[in-house]
């Protein structure tokens, strides 16, 4: 028997804002139109590259100290610089993001009222979600603290971002759905000045247990701990 679409819509949900609910320091940001403070930031002109990070293990760096590429069961996470062009860093990330939905083609369908539906509206916190059995499967929409969440059958997208005069921050995860073929979860963690360049670490994993951050040195807290320590946020 189908599991109830809005229950795996939660278990998505939840996750997601575990892994997508961090500013600067780690630690999840107050509620605010900014998600996160426009602060200046520079980054280490060479990457800093221990040779282990949580369940992540190095196995190799460029010689002039722009990437470093590191491996995992399953996984396998390649930090670097990527430099912002006079199109903004919006247009320098899009590339990596249409490589990773080659792999998770998650295609956002908004929830339409239909089966069984739950909204709820509270300051700083926006749920829609609908299970249509006989109809489209379902799908979620979660928008909190500048993150946005959006699921259905076909998988999910987790969506924080920001995007200032001064500072970039911004976090992408896709995940495939139940009855995918192959369970990947993928994603991108940047950060740096405005100008650039920034920091980027792209995940690409084969099992999506590594969306469980119960485990502070698993490989998407380990990949988003990479960025941090490369990048100085005033």
């Amino acid at each position: 028997m189908k599991r109830s679409f809005l229950f795996t819509a939660g278990v998505v949900c939840v996750a997601g804002l575990a892994l997508a609910a961090c500013g600067p320091d780690g630690k999840p940001p107050k509620p605010s139109n900014n998600h996160w403070n426009d602060k200046a930031s520079t980054v280490k002109a060479r990457l800093e590259c221990p040779d282990k990070q949580g369940e992540l293990t190095r196995v190799s760096v460029a010689p002039d100290g722009k990437s470093c590429t590191y491996t995992a069961k399953d996984a396998e996470v390649v930090i670097r610089h990527l430099p912002v062009g006079p199109e903004g860093a919006q247009a320098a990330l899009a590339p990596i993001e249409n490589d990773l939905r080659t792999i998770v083609p998650f295609e956002v369908r908004k929830p339409t009222p239909g089966g069984k539906h739950t909204e709820i509206n509270l300051p700083g916190l926006h749920i829609t979600a609908h299970d249509d059995e006989g109809g489209d499967g379902g799908a979620a929409e979660v928008r909190v603290a500048g993150i946005h969440i959006n699921a259905n059958e076909n998988g999910a997208e987790i969506r924080a971002e920001h995007f200032g005069e001064n500072a970039v921050r911004a976090s992408l995860i896709l995940a495939a759905g139940d009855d995918a073929p192959e369970q990947h979860v993928v994603g991108y963690e940047a950060r740096g000045p405005a100008n650039g360049p920034l920091v980027v670490a792209v995940v690409k994993a084969k099992d999506r247990d590594y969306t469980d951050n119960k485990d502070k040195d698993g490989v998407f807290s380990s990949m988003k701990k990479l960025v941090r320590m490369n990048v100085d946020e005033k």
